[in-house]
């Protein structure tokens, strides 16, 4: 519903492969938050899976991305949702309503394959997804299927990278796609509040959040800072070995959360004053705050603040203080 062509037009394009990175992204924390829905709070970290397959990452034309998860499925609150621009289905947990657009700016082909359960039933539905002014969803099918054996879940293949910008931007490396991967989802998977999720790239394998969470060496826990012009902030502290920092710029790093996401980070080596530490020199510090004042700032990609970097240097400056005494 709505001027779908025009309002992906006016979209902001990737000026780096972060932001290239964004549509899938944005698949991801759908799985995630599908999972959760399908196992409960105490259950889904142990529990879900989201699987991340990239095949030919150096080919706009012949690219695939495929992101399975079993979580709840599109059942049919969601399914509308699905079909509802700047809906608000999520956004308690942050959603701004958009991530299914940035995924027709991004890409040619978009197919999902999701299994739900309503009542006692068991569906399966199929669609394409596709950049259209009318009709953006064609080939669907829904159609029940035996309850035995099919657990819920969600399936959604993107091939063909879309626009000078995608083509362009779009990382062709896989150690940068899996750098961001880590970098984007820090909060999540430092925190602990991640499933499992393996990131596939031409057959080579990453899995998270122990890709990050093997770098930790110490959790110092999370304190409130009280401000007065940001409201309280929360500040999770953790040491962490060297190369937690090695796709970063400078070694101590404060990571400024909203919703859940990581949505900017900055050093605060010269803030703190100190190089590496610990016995072997090979200590860092990682801190991730939060708080309403960035939640209800952030943009509707959750990629920037709608605020000046003066604000951001502020935030940084009171958290690093707080650590730093």
């Amino acid at each position: 519903q709505g001027d779908i062509v025009n309002r992906v037009k006016r979209l902001p394009k990737p000026s780096q492969a972060a932001e290239a990175l964004q549509p899938v992204f944005e698949a991801v924390s759908n799985s995630l938050h599908a999972i959760e829905d399908a196992f409960g709070p105490e259950a889904y970290q142990a529990q879900g899976l989201v699987t991340v397959t990239i095949r030919s990452p150096r080919n706009p034309d012949d690219v695939e991305i495929i992101v399975d998860d079993n979580g709840i499925g599109l059942e049919t609150p969601r399914f509308t949702a699905f079909c509802t621009t700047d809906t608000d289905y999520k956004m308690a947990r942050g959603g701004k309503g958009v991530g299914r657009l940035l995924w027709l700016d991004a890409f040619e082909r978009i197919s999902v394959v999701s299994i739900y359960r309503e009542g006692e039933k068991t569906f399966r539905r199929r669609f394409t997804f596709r950049l259209e002014s009318h009709d953006q969803i064609t080939d669907e099918d829904v159609s029940e299927i035996e309850a035995s054996g099919s657990a819920t879940g969600t399936s959604v293949t993107f091939s063909g990278l879309r626009g000078t910008a995608y083509r362009t931007k779009f990382p062709s490396q896989g150690a940068t796609i899996v750098k961001h991967f880590g970098s984007h989802f820090f909060a999540d998977f430092i925190l602990g509040k991640s499933p499992r999720i393996v990131v596939d790239i031409d057959g080579s394998s990453s899995t998270f959040p122990e890709e990050v969470q093997s770098l930790m060496l110490e959790d110092r826990g999370v304190a409130t800072i009280p401000t007065t012009e940001f409201g309280d902030l929360s500040l999770a502290s953790f040491v962490c070995h060297k190369n937690a920092s090695a796709n970063f710029d400078g070694s101590h790093q404060i990571h400024l959360v909203a919703n859940g996401r990581t949505v900017t980070t900055r050093k605060i080596d010269g803030l703190l004053g100190i190089g590496r530490f610990g016995p072997d020199g090979d200590r860092v510090f990682h801190g991730c705050v939060s708080g309403e004042f960035l939640d209800e700032r952030v943009n509707q990609e959750r990629t920037q603040f709608n605020f000046d970097e003066s604000i951001v240097e502020a935030i940084v400056r009171q958290c690093a203080e707080f650590v730093r005494s």
